[in-house]
Protein backbone atom coordinates (compact mmCIF):
# COMPACT_ATOMS: atom_id res chain seq x y z
CA UNK A 1 0.00 0.00 0.00
CA UNK A 2 2.62 2.12 0.72
CA UNK A 3 3.79 2.69 -3.13
CA UNK A 4 0.54 3.80 -3.99
CA UNK A 5 0.88 6.88 -1.66
CA UNK A 6 -1.05 8.13 1.94
CA UNK A 7 -4.65 8.19 -0.29
CA UNK A 8 -5.07 4.65 0.46
CA UNK A 9 -4.17 4.63 4.14
CA UNK A 10 -6.52 4.80 6.57
CA UNK A 11 -4.97 7.03 9.45
CA UNK A 12 -5.68 7.63 12.78
CA UNK A 13 -3.72 9.52 15.78
CA UNK A 14 -3.27 7.29 18.61
CA UNK A 15 -1.82 8.77 22.04
CA UNK A 16 0.74 6.79 23.99
CA UNK A 17 1.11 7.70 27.71
CA UNK A 18 4.02 6.97 29.59
CA UNK A 19 3.13 4.54 32.67
CA UNK A 20 1.87 6.12 35.78
CA UNK A 21 4.28 6.35 38.63
CA UNK A 22 1.06 5.04 41.08
CA UNK A 23 0.25 1.68 39.26
CA UNK A 24 -3.45 2.08 38.32
CA UNK A 25 -2.98 6.11 38.71
CA UNK A 26 -4.68 6.74 35.07
CA UNK A 27 -4.90 10.02 36.05
CA UNK A 28 -2.08 10.61 35.14
CA UNK A 29 -1.27 11.64 31.36
CA UNK A 30 2.38 11.93 30.69
CA UNK A 31 4.05 11.92 27.69
CA UNK A 32 7.58 11.12 26.67
CA UNK A 33 9.56 14.36 26.00
CA UNK A 34 11.79 15.43 23.43
CA UNK A 35 15.03 17.02 24.15
CA UNK A 36 17.87 18.44 22.37
CA UNK A 37 19.33 15.15 22.60
CA UNK A 38 16.25 13.76 21.74
CA UNK A 39 13.67 11.58 23.37
CA UNK A 40 14.28 11.39 27.31
CA UNK A 41 15.57 8.00 28.57
CA UNK A 42 16.59 5.23 26.79
CA UNK A 43 13.84 4.95 24.15
CA UNK A 44 15.17 4.44 20.65
CA UNK A 45 13.84 6.35 18.26
CA UNK A 46 11.99 4.50 15.26
CA UNK A 47 10.50 7.28 13.46
CA UNK A 48 12.11 10.84 12.65
CA UNK A 49 11.22 13.91 14.92
CA UNK A 50 8.47 16.64 12.67
CA UNK A 51 9.72 19.54 11.89
CA UNK A 52 8.70 22.26 14.04
CA UNK A 53 6.75 24.23 12.50
CA UNK A 54 6.64 28.27 12.69
CA UNK A 55 4.15 30.20 14.83
CA UNK A 56 1.30 30.32 12.16
CA UNK A 57 0.94 28.56 9.25
CA UNK A 58 -1.52 29.30 6.41
CA UNK A 59 -2.14 26.48 3.78
CA UNK A 60 -4.09 27.15 0.53
CA UNK A 61 -6.16 24.72 -1.33
CA UNK A 62 -8.13 25.65 -4.59
CA UNK A 63 -11.01 24.20 -5.35
CA UNK A 64 -10.73 21.48 -8.15
CA UNK A 65 -7.07 21.43 -8.05
CA UNK A 66 -5.68 24.19 -9.65
CA UNK A 67 -5.83 28.09 -10.50
CA UNK A 68 -5.64 29.53 -13.68
CA UNK A 69 -4.48 32.74 -14.86
CA UNK A 70 -7.47 35.28 -15.20
CA UNK A 71 -10.26 32.67 -13.62
CA UNK A 72 -12.06 33.45 -10.59
CA UNK A 73 -11.96 30.41 -7.98
CA UNK A 74 -12.46 29.52 -4.47
CA UNK A 75 -9.98 29.08 -2.22
CA UNK A 76 -10.52 27.13 0.92
CA UNK A 77 -7.61 27.49 3.60
CA UNK A 78 -6.35 26.23 7.06
CA UNK A 79 -4.16 28.35 9.45
CA UNK A 80 -2.62 26.35 12.37
CA UNK A 81 0.26 26.75 14.88
CA UNK A 82 3.07 25.47 15.43
CA UNK A 83 1.68 22.09 16.81
CA UNK A 84 -0.99 21.75 14.36
CA UNK A 85 -3.73 23.35 16.07
CA UNK A 86 -6.46 25.19 14.52
CA UNK A 87 -5.86 29.20 15.02
CA UNK A 88 -8.66 32.13 13.97
CA UNK A 89 -6.83 34.41 12.19
CA UNK A 90 -8.18 37.66 9.93
CA UNK A 91 -5.85 38.26 6.61
CA UNK A 92 -5.92 40.11 3.31
CA UNK A 93 -5.08 38.72 -0.29
CA UNK A 94 -2.92 41.32 -2.55
CA UNK A 95 -1.13 41.54 -5.33
CA UNK A 96 2.27 41.70 -6.64
CA UNK A 97 2.09 45.92 -6.44
CA UNK A 98 0.95 45.16 -2.93
CA UNK A 99 -2.68 45.94 -3.91
CA UNK A 100 -5.59 44.64 -1.80
CA UNK A 101 -7.65 42.04 -4.06
CA UNK A 102 -10.28 40.61 -1.07
CA UNK A 103 -10.42 40.16 2.65
CA UNK A 104 -10.77 36.85 4.44
CA UNK A 105 -11.17 35.43 8.47
CA UNK A 106 -11.46 31.51 9.77
CA UNK A 107 -14.73 30.63 10.17
CA UNK A 108 -14.51 27.21 12.02
CA UNK A 109 -11.32 25.31 13.10
CA UNK A 110 -9.22 27.31 11.63
CA UNK A 111 -10.28 27.02 7.80
CA UNK A 112 -12.11 29.72 5.69
CA UNK A 113 -12.78 30.15 2.07
CA UNK A 114 -12.49 33.06 -0.11
CA UNK A 115 -12.28 33.60 -3.61
CA UNK A 116 -9.61 34.72 -5.46
CA UNK A 117 -8.13 35.76 -9.21
CA UNK A 118 -5.16 35.83 -10.43
CA UNK A 119 -4.24 37.30 -13.58
CA UNK A 120 -2.28 39.99 -15.48
CA UNK A 121 -3.78 43.14 -14.21
CA UNK A 122 -3.71 45.29 -11.09
CA UNK A 123 -6.77 46.34 -8.52
CA UNK A 124 -9.64 44.71 -7.07
CA UNK A 125 -10.31 41.17 -8.50
CA UNK A 126 -6.69 40.69 -9.66
CA UNK A 127 -4.01 39.76 -8.95
CA UNK A 128 -0.61 37.92 -10.68
CA UNK A 129 -0.27 34.07 -9.55
CA UNK A 130 3.74 34.77 -10.77
CA UNK A 131 4.87 38.23 -12.20
CA UNK A 132 8.03 38.97 -13.78
CA UNK A 133 11.00 39.41 -10.96
CA UNK A 134 9.96 36.79 -9.38
CA UNK A 135 7.02 38.42 -7.32
CA UNK A 136 4.22 36.67 -6.39
CA UNK A 137 0.55 36.99 -5.05
CA UNK A 138 0.60 36.79 -0.90
CA UNK A 139 -1.73 36.76 1.61
CA UNK A 140 -1.35 38.70 5.03
CA UNK A 141 -2.56 37.42 8.10
CA UNK A 142 -2.60 38.83 11.19
CA UNK A 143 -2.61 37.13 14.44
CA UNK A 144 -2.03 37.71 18.12
CA UNK A 145 -0.57 40.99 17.14
CA UNK A 146 1.79 40.22 14.58
CA UNK A 147 1.51 40.24 10.58
CA UNK A 148 2.34 37.14 8.33
CA UNK A 149 2.80 36.74 4.75
CA UNK A 150 2.54 33.53 2.78
CA UNK A 151 2.28 33.48 -0.96
CA UNK A 152 -0.44 32.14 -3.01
CA UNK A 153 -0.16 28.88 -4.92
CA UNK A 154 0.70 29.62 -8.76
CA UNK A 155 -1.35 29.36 -11.52
CA UNK A 156 -1.77 27.66 -14.84
CA UNK A 157 -1.27 29.67 -17.71
CA UNK A 158 -3.97 27.39 -19.46
CA UNK A 159 -6.91 25.20 -18.11
CA UNK A 160 -10.48 24.87 -16.58
CA UNK A 161 -11.75 25.73 -13.38
CA UNK A 162 -14.84 24.00 -11.77
CA UNK A 163 -17.13 25.66 -8.88
CA UNK A 164 -19.21 23.64 -6.88
CA UNK A 165 -22.06 25.54 -4.77
CA UNK A 166 -23.31 22.69 -2.67
CA UNK A 167 -25.07 24.94 -0.06
CA UNK A 168 -27.19 28.16 -1.75
CA UNK A 169 -30.24 25.21 -3.47
CA UNK A 170 -31.10 22.85 -0.83
CA UNK A 171 -32.62 21.39 -3.76
CA UNK A 172 -30.01 21.31 -6.16
CA UNK A 173 -26.17 21.31 -7.15
CA UNK A 174 -25.02 24.09 -9.22
CA UNK A 175 -21.76 23.40 -10.77
CA UNK A 176 -19.69 26.12 -12.96
CA UNK A 177 -16.93 25.35 -15.06
CA UNK A 178 -14.63 28.33 -15.67
CA UNK A 179 -11.59 29.00 -18.33
CA UNK A 180 -9.82 31.30 -20.01
CA UNK A 181 -9.95 32.55 -23.49
CA UNK A 182 -6.12 31.22 -24.18
CA UNK A 183 -7.71 27.45 -23.38
CA UNK A 184 -9.52 25.84 -26.39
CA UNK A 185 -12.93 24.66 -26.97
CA UNK A 186 -13.28 21.24 -25.73
CA UNK A 187 -15.84 18.56 -24.94
CA UNK A 188 -15.61 18.07 -21.64
CA UNK A 189 -17.20 15.03 -19.18
CA UNK A 190 -18.46 15.20 -15.57
CA UNK A 191 -18.92 12.13 -13.09
CA UNK A 192 -20.36 11.62 -10.20
CA UNK A 193 -19.09 9.07 -7.79
CA UNK A 194 -20.12 7.43 -4.67
CA UNK A 195 -17.96 4.93 -3.13
CA UNK A 196 -16.26 5.04 -6.64
CA UNK A 197 -19.80 4.15 -8.31
CA UNK A 198 -21.06 6.03 -10.87
CA UNK A 199 -24.46 7.92 -10.14
CA UNK A 200 -24.35 10.55 -12.80
CA UNK A 201 -22.31 11.38 -15.97
CA UNK A 202 -22.47 14.86 -17.92
CA UNK A 203 -21.05 15.90 -21.16
CA UNK A 204 -21.03 19.40 -22.67
CA UNK A 205 -18.68 21.17 -25.27
CA UNK A 206 -17.35 24.16 -22.90
CA UNK A 207 -17.36 26.94 -25.97
CA UNK A 208 -17.75 30.06 -23.96
CA UNK A 209 -15.62 31.04 -20.65
CA UNK A 210 -18.02 29.96 -18.48
CA UNK A 211 -20.75 27.00 -18.27
CA UNK A 212 -23.07 26.21 -15.87
CA UNK A 213 -25.29 23.64 -14.86
CA UNK A 214 -27.32 22.18 -11.98
CA UNK A 215 -27.59 18.86 -10.30
CA UNK A 216 -30.40 17.40 -8.74
CA UNK A 217 -29.95 16.19 -5.29
CA UNK A 218 -33.35 13.83 -5.11
CA UNK A 219 -31.41 11.57 -7.98
CA UNK A 220 -28.39 11.65 -5.41
CA UNK A 221 -28.22 8.89 -2.03
CA UNK A 222 -26.78 10.71 1.38
CA UNK A 223 -23.46 10.57 2.25
CA UNK A 224 -19.92 11.97 0.80
CA UNK A 225 -20.11 12.20 -3.16
CA UNK A 226 -17.23 12.87 -5.17
CA UNK A 227 -17.67 15.14 -8.78
CA UNK A 228 -14.90 14.35 -11.39
CA UNK A 229 -13.91 16.94 -14.42
CA UNK A 230 -12.17 15.26 -17.04
CA UNK A 231 -11.31 15.87 -20.60
CA UNK A 232 -11.70 13.69 -24.32
CA UNK A 233 -8.26 11.90 -23.42
CA UNK A 234 -9.51 11.05 -20.13
CA UNK A 235 -7.20 13.32 -18.13
CA UNK A 236 -8.84 14.59 -14.90
CA UNK A 237 -8.79 18.19 -14.89
CA UNK A 238 -10.91 18.88 -11.36
CA UNK A 239 -11.75 16.83 -8.38
CA UNK A 240 -14.48 18.00 -5.67
CA UNK A 241 -15.90 16.09 -2.75
CA UNK A 242 -19.14 17.41 -1.55
CA UNK A 243 -22.06 15.64 1.39
CA UNK A 244 -25.50 16.13 0.05
CA UNK A 245 -28.70 14.88 1.51
CA UNK A 246 -27.37 15.70 5.46
CA UNK A 247 -30.57 16.61 6.56
CA UNK A 248 -32.10 13.30 4.96
CA UNK A 249 -29.96 11.53 6.46
CA UNK A 250 -30.86 13.25 10.07
CA UNK A 251 -34.31 12.29 9.70
CA UNK A 252 -34.44 9.31 8.12
CA UNK A 253 -31.35 6.80 9.55
CA UNK A 254 -30.46 8.07 12.47
CA UNK A 255 -32.03 6.80 16.29
CA UNK A 256 -31.98 8.99 19.06
CA UNK A 257 -31.17 7.87 22.41
CA UNK A 258 -31.90 9.71 25.53
CA UNK A 259 -30.94 8.36 28.96
CA UNK A 260 -32.90 9.06 31.78
CA UNK A 261 -31.01 8.90 36.09
CA UNK A 262 -32.80 7.98 39.42
CA UNK A 263 -30.45 10.47 40.86
CA UNK A 264 -28.12 13.55 39.55
CA UNK A 265 -25.12 12.48 41.17
CA UNK A 266 -24.33 9.44 42.85
CA UNK A 267 -21.74 7.68 45.47
CA UNK A 268 -19.22 5.19 45.04
CA UNK A 269 -20.55 1.69 44.38
CA UNK A 270 -24.01 2.80 44.96
CA UNK A 271 -26.74 1.07 42.23
CA UNK A 272 -27.57 2.71 39.27
CA UNK A 273 -31.26 2.89 37.90
CA UNK A 274 -30.79 3.42 34.11
CA UNK A 275 -34.16 4.26 31.82
CA UNK A 276 -32.60 4.15 28.04
CA UNK A 277 -35.66 5.52 25.39
CA UNK A 278 -35.03 5.34 21.41
CA UNK A 279 -36.84 7.57 19.21
CA UNK A 280 -36.39 8.22 15.28
CA UNK A 281 -36.95 11.92 13.98
CA UNK A 282 -40.71 12.39 14.27
CA UNK A 283 -40.32 10.97 18.37
CA UNK A 284 -42.26 7.84 17.21
CA UNK A 285 -40.83 5.30 19.89
CA UNK A 286 -38.16 2.10 18.20
CA UNK A 287 -38.20 -1.21 19.30
CA UNK A 288 -34.66 -2.72 18.83
CA UNK A 289 -31.20 -4.28 19.87
CA UNK A 290 -28.78 -1.71 21.04
CA UNK A 291 -25.14 -2.80 23.26
CA UNK A 292 -24.24 -0.12 25.75
CA UNK A 293 -20.43 0.12 27.10
CA UNK A 294 -19.96 2.77 30.58
CA UNK A 295 -16.71 3.97 30.86
CA UNK A 296 -14.22 6.60 33.22
CA UNK A 297 -15.49 10.37 31.56
CA UNK A 298 -12.34 11.53 33.75
CA UNK A 299 -9.87 9.68 31.67
CA UNK A 300 -11.78 9.68 28.42
CA UNK A 301 -9.60 10.77 25.80
CA UNK A 302 -11.31 11.23 22.63
CA UNK A 303 -15.08 10.82 22.59
CA UNK A 304 -16.10 12.71 19.61
CA UNK A 305 -16.79 9.94 17.21
CA UNK A 306 -19.29 7.12 16.30
CA UNK A 307 -20.24 4.78 13.56
CA UNK A 308 -21.53 8.03 11.41
CA UNK A 309 -18.43 10.29 11.11
CA UNK A 310 -16.17 6.94 11.20
CA UNK A 311 -17.70 5.16 8.12
CA UNK A 312 -19.84 8.15 6.48
CA UNK A 313 -17.37 10.85 6.95
CA UNK A 314 -13.63 9.99 8.54
CA UNK A 315 -13.11 7.08 5.85
CA UNK A 316 -13.66 9.43 3.13
CA UNK A 317 -11.03 12.41 3.95
CA UNK A 318 -7.51 12.66 4.88
CA UNK A 319 -5.93 13.53 8.17
CA UNK A 320 -7.00 14.40 11.89
CA UNK A 321 -10.20 15.92 12.60
CA UNK A 322 -10.86 17.31 15.97
CA UNK A 323 -14.30 16.73 16.19
CA UNK A 324 -16.22 15.08 13.53
CA UNK A 325 -19.79 14.71 15.74
CA UNK A 326 -20.22 18.47 15.44
CA UNK A 327 -20.86 18.75 11.28
CA UNK A 328 -23.65 15.94 12.47
CA UNK A 329 -25.31 17.86 15.41
CA UNK A 330 -27.43 20.15 13.53
CA UNK A 331 -28.42 20.73 9.49
CA UNK A 332 -28.41 24.54 9.24
CA UNK A 333 -26.04 26.90 6.71
CA UNK A 334 -23.30 27.37 9.58
CA UNK A 335 -22.97 23.63 10.12
CA UNK A 336 -22.96 22.29 6.24
CA UNK A 337 -20.65 25.61 5.61
CA UNK A 338 -18.23 24.12 7.94
CA UNK A 339 -19.04 20.77 6.79
CA UNK A 340 -18.40 21.86 3.09
CA UNK A 341 -14.93 23.61 3.78
CA UNK A 342 -13.95 20.34 5.92
CA UNK A 343 -13.90 18.86 2.64
CA UNK A 344 -12.44 21.42 0.62
CA UNK A 345 -9.17 21.33 2.62
CA UNK A 346 -9.10 17.41 3.60
CA UNK A 347 -10.61 16.52 0.54
CA UNK A 348 -8.54 18.08 -1.36
CA UNK A 349 -6.61 16.76 -4.58
CA UNK A 350 -4.21 17.74 -7.12
CA UNK A 351 -3.90 15.95 -10.44
CA UNK A 352 -0.48 16.35 -11.98
CA UNK A 353 -0.01 13.24 -13.78
CA UNK A 354 -1.18 12.69 -17.28
CA UNK A 355 -1.68 10.08 -18.96
CA UNK A 356 0.10 9.72 -22.43
CA UNK A 357 1.25 7.64 -24.84
CA UNK A 358 4.84 6.06 -24.46
CA UNK A 359 6.42 5.18 -28.05
CA UNK A 360 9.74 3.24 -28.38
CA UNK A 361 9.28 1.39 -24.96
CA UNK A 362 10.72 -1.95 -24.56
CA UNK A 363 8.09 -4.91 -23.83
CA UNK A 364 9.06 -7.71 -22.66
CA UNK A 365 6.36 -10.73 -22.33
CA UNK A 366 6.03 -13.65 -20.17
CA UNK A 367 3.48 -16.48 -21.14
CA UNK A 368 3.23 -19.62 -18.46
CA UNK A 369 0.78 -22.54 -17.63
CA UNK A 370 1.09 -22.68 -13.85
CA UNK A 371 -1.60 -25.69 -13.27
CA UNK A 372 -0.16 -28.27 -15.78
CA UNK A 373 3.54 -27.74 -15.42
CA UNK A 374 4.74 -24.75 -13.23
CA UNK A 375 8.10 -24.82 -15.43
CA UNK A 376 5.70 -24.97 -19.11
CA UNK A 377 6.99 -21.81 -20.90
CA UNK A 378 4.58 -20.93 -23.76
CA UNK A 379 5.75 -17.84 -25.05
CA UNK A 380 8.48 -15.21 -24.52
CA UNK A 381 8.92 -12.26 -26.72
CA UNK A 382 9.67 -8.79 -27.05
CA UNK A 383 8.15 -5.80 -28.37
CA UNK A 384 8.95 -1.92 -29.08
CA UNK A 385 5.68 0.22 -28.82
CA UNK A 386 4.82 1.76 -31.94
CA UNK A 387 4.15 6.48 -32.15
CA UNK A 388 0.64 5.73 -30.18
CA UNK A 389 2.17 3.42 -27.47
CA UNK A 390 0.67 -0.07 -28.68
CA UNK A 391 1.67 -3.18 -29.59
CA UNK A 392 0.12 -6.75 -29.45
CA UNK A 393 1.23 -10.15 -29.96
CA UNK A 394 -0.70 -13.39 -31.02
CA UNK A 395 -0.50 -16.82 -29.11
CA UNK A 396 -3.07 -19.90 -29.10
CA UNK A 397 -4.20 -20.68 -25.30
CA UNK A 398 -6.52 -22.36 -23.62
CA UNK A 399 -6.95 -23.02 -19.84
CA UNK A 400 -5.67 -20.73 -17.41
CA UNK A 401 -2.20 -18.91 -18.02
CA UNK A 402 -0.03 -16.01 -16.62
CA UNK A 403 1.49 -13.54 -18.26
CA UNK A 404 3.84 -11.06 -16.98
CA UNK A 405 4.59 -7.95 -19.06
CA UNK A 406 7.54 -5.49 -18.14
CA UNK A 407 8.80 -2.13 -19.41
CA UNK A 408 11.52 -0.88 -20.02
CA UNK A 409 13.58 2.42 -21.86
CA UNK A 410 17.54 1.65 -22.49
CA UNK A 411 17.87 -1.36 -20.29
CA UNK A 412 16.29 0.26 -16.93
CA UNK A 413 12.81 -1.01 -15.98
CA UNK A 414 10.24 1.93 -15.81
CA UNK A 415 6.83 1.83 -13.83
CA UNK A 416 4.89 3.05 -16.93
CA UNK A 417 0.81 1.40 -17.03
CA UNK A 418 0.03 -1.23 -19.67
CA UNK A 419 -3.36 -0.95 -20.35
CA UNK A 420 -5.55 -3.65 -22.39
CA UNK A 421 -7.42 -2.14 -25.45
CA UNK A 422 -10.56 -3.94 -24.81
CA UNK A 423 -12.00 -2.89 -28.24
CA UNK A 424 -8.81 -4.58 -30.55
CA UNK A 425 -9.87 -6.83 -33.21
CA UNK A 426 -7.69 -8.17 -35.96
CA UNK A 427 -8.43 -6.37 -39.36
CA UNK A 428 -11.21 -7.98 -41.00
CA UNK A 429 -10.12 -10.16 -44.02
CA UNK A 430 -11.64 -12.38 -46.76
CA UNK A 431 -10.99 -15.98 -46.61
CA UNK A 432 -11.85 -18.19 -49.32
CA UNK A 433 -13.11 -21.45 -48.89
CA UNK A 434 -10.33 -23.46 -49.41
CA UNK A 435 -8.58 -21.34 -46.37
CA UNK A 436 -10.81 -22.58 -44.09
CA UNK A 437 -11.32 -26.13 -45.10
CA UNK A 438 -8.16 -27.30 -47.02
CA UNK A 439 -4.86 -27.77 -45.39
CA UNK A 440 -2.11 -28.76 -47.93
CA UNK A 441 1.07 -28.80 -48.23
CA UNK A 442 3.46 -27.42 -51.33
CA UNK A 443 6.99 -28.03 -51.25
CA UNK A 444 5.90 -29.77 -48.22
CA UNK A 445 7.47 -26.54 -46.27
CA UNK A 446 4.66 -23.76 -47.38
CA UNK A 447 1.01 -24.07 -46.93
CA UNK A 448 -1.41 -24.15 -50.30
CA UNK A 449 -2.54 -20.74 -49.99
CA UNK A 450 0.58 -18.62 -49.71
CA UNK A 451 0.88 -15.44 -51.60
CA UNK A 452 1.95 -17.36 -54.41
CA UNK A 453 -0.89 -19.54 -54.98
CA UNK A 454 -4.34 -18.17 -55.45
CA UNK A 455 -7.93 -19.52 -55.40
CA UNK A 456 -8.02 -19.33 -59.06
CA UNK A 457 -5.37 -22.24 -59.14
CA UNK A 458 -7.89 -24.36 -57.38
CA UNK A 459 -10.25 -23.71 -60.05
CA UNK A 460 -8.03 -24.66 -62.68
CA UNK A 461 -8.20 -28.13 -61.05
CA UNK A 462 -11.10 -29.15 -59.61
CA UNK A 463 -10.49 -32.97 -59.23
CA UNK A 464 -7.09 -32.01 -57.08
CA UNK A 465 -9.14 -29.86 -55.13
CA UNK A 466 -12.01 -32.36 -54.33
CA UNK A 467 -8.55 -34.86 -53.72
CA UNK A 468 -7.09 -32.11 -51.36
CA UNK A 469 -10.74 -31.47 -49.61
CA UNK A 470 -11.23 -35.58 -49.21
CA UNK A 471 -7.86 -35.57 -47.45
CA UNK A 472 -8.20 -32.80 -44.95
CA UNK A 473 -11.84 -34.53 -43.67
CA UNK A 474 -10.15 -37.80 -43.63
CA UNK A 475 -7.36 -35.81 -41.19
CA UNK A 476 -10.50 -34.64 -39.27
CA UNK A 477 -12.24 -38.04 -38.60
CA UNK A 478 -15.30 -36.89 -40.70
CA UNK A 479 -14.29 -38.02 -43.77
CA UNK A 480 -17.77 -40.93 -43.36
CA UNK A 481 -20.12 -38.65 -42.92
CA UNK A 482 -19.29 -36.97 -45.91
CA UNK A 483 -21.07 -37.39 -49.38
CA UNK A 484 -20.23 -36.04 -52.56
CA UNK A 485 -23.29 -35.02 -54.80
CA UNK A 486 -22.98 -34.41 -58.74
CA UNK A 487 -25.40 -31.11 -58.61
CA UNK A 488 -27.56 -29.17 -56.62
CA UNK A 489 -30.04 -26.04 -57.53
CA UNK A 490 -30.80 -24.07 -54.93
CA UNK A 491 -34.43 -22.65 -55.13
CA UNK A 492 -33.97 -20.81 -51.42
CA UNK A 493 -33.29 -16.97 -51.12
CA UNK A 494 -29.91 -16.25 -49.33
CA UNK A 495 -30.82 -14.58 -45.65
CA UNK A 496 -30.14 -11.89 -44.41
CA UNK A 497 -28.86 -12.11 -40.87
CA UNK A 498 -28.67 -8.34 -40.39
CA UNK A 499 -32.40 -8.53 -40.68
CA UNK A 500 -33.00 -11.32 -38.73
CA UNK A 501 -31.22 -10.09 -36.25
CA UNK A 502 -33.10 -6.26 -36.46
CA UNK A 503 -36.67 -8.43 -36.43
CA UNK A 504 -35.33 -10.08 -33.24
CA UNK A 505 -34.66 -7.11 -31.38
CA UNK A 506 -37.63 -5.28 -32.61
CA UNK A 507 -40.39 -8.12 -31.43
CA UNK A 508 -38.66 -9.38 -28.57
CA UNK A 509 -39.67 -8.04 -24.88
CA UNK A 510 -35.84 -7.86 -24.16
CA UNK A 511 -32.88 -8.58 -26.16
CA UNK A 512 -29.35 -9.32 -24.11
CA UNK A 513 -26.09 -8.64 -25.96
CA UNK A 514 -24.03 -11.20 -23.70
CA UNK A 515 -20.65 -10.77 -25.49
CA UNK A 516 -21.00 -6.39 -24.77
CA UNK A 517 -22.68 -7.03 -21.48
CA UNK A 518 -20.13 -9.66 -20.52
CA UNK A 519 -17.18 -6.92 -21.31
CA UNK A 520 -19.39 -4.06 -19.86
CA UNK A 521 -19.25 -5.54 -16.64
CA UNK A 522 -16.05 -6.69 -16.78
CA UNK A 523 -15.00 -2.89 -17.51
CA UNK A 524 -16.43 -2.21 -14.66
CA UNK A 525 -14.60 -4.79 -12.22
CA UNK A 526 -17.65 -6.63 -11.07
CA UNK A 527 -18.61 -10.30 -10.79
CA UNK A 528 -20.19 -11.92 -13.69
CA UNK A 529 -22.38 -14.24 -12.01
CA UNK A 530 -22.39 -18.13 -11.87
CA UNK A 531 -25.05 -18.44 -14.82
CA UNK A 532 -27.38 -17.26 -17.50
CA UNK A 533 -29.39 -15.83 -14.29
CA UNK A 534 -26.87 -13.88 -12.79
CA UNK A 535 -25.43 -12.70 -15.85
CA UNK A 536 -28.46 -11.13 -17.28
CA UNK A 537 -29.38 -9.90 -13.76
CA UNK A 538 -26.05 -8.16 -13.74
CA UNK A 539 -26.95 -6.70 -17.70
CA UNK A 540 -29.75 -5.55 -16.73
CA UNK A 541 -31.13 -4.92 -12.64
CA UNK A 542 -35.04 -4.70 -14.10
Amino acid sequence: MLSFGDDVIFSRLLPVFDKPKTEGNFEEKDMMRYGKWGPAGNYPMKRERPLTEKKVNLRFFPEGGNLVQGVASRVAFEATDEAGNPIDVTGTVMNAEKQEICRFKTLHEGKGVFTYKPGTGTGTGSGTGSSAGGKKDMAEVEYSGKQYRFDLPPCLPQGVVMEVDNLSNPDSILVSLRKNSLTPAEMLGVTVLLDGKLQIAYYTRIEENEFDFTIDKAQLPPGILQIVLFNGTGEILCDRLIFVNLNELLNSELLYIKAKTGNPVYKPHEMVDMELSIADHAANPVQTAFSLSVRDGANEVECGHNILTELLLMSEIRGYVRNPLYYFEKDDDTHRAALDMLLMVQGWRRYSWKQKPQPNVDVSLHLHNKEEDENAVLLIKSFVTDQSGCFSFTSDVSGKWSMILAVSEKGKKKDHQILIDRAFSPEPKRYGFADLQVNTAKKNTEHFNDDDTSDDDLDDDPESFLASHADSLAKLGIDEKIHHIPEVTVKAKKRNREKDIYQIRSTSAAYYDVSSGMDDIYDRGEYIGDNIHELIANISPL
